[in-house]
């Protein structure tokens, strides 16, 4: 337990710039590769969700948030 604990310390002490390098280029491909949502799509929900410019949302998911981007 105690090191669970020494980790948890240690990863909480680092600097985000230095978390921003732990995953390989393979995380910049992905986004640069994987289809973005079609605007159509986004607008049919924003519709549906009778959103305003005034909404706040939270995407939540396994992947790179590109639905609330726009």
């Amino acid at each position: 337990m105690e090191d669970l604990k020494q980790a948890i310390i240690s990863y909480s002490s680092t600097g985000l710039q230095q978390h921003k390098h732990w995953y390989s280029p393979a995380a910049e491909a992905y986004n640069q590769a994987r289809p973005r949502y079609p605007q159509d799509l986004i607008h049919q929900v924003v519709e549906l969700a009778k959103l305003s410019t005034d909404s706040k949302i939270l995407e939540v998911e396994c992947g790179l948030g590109t639905a609330t981007v726009r």
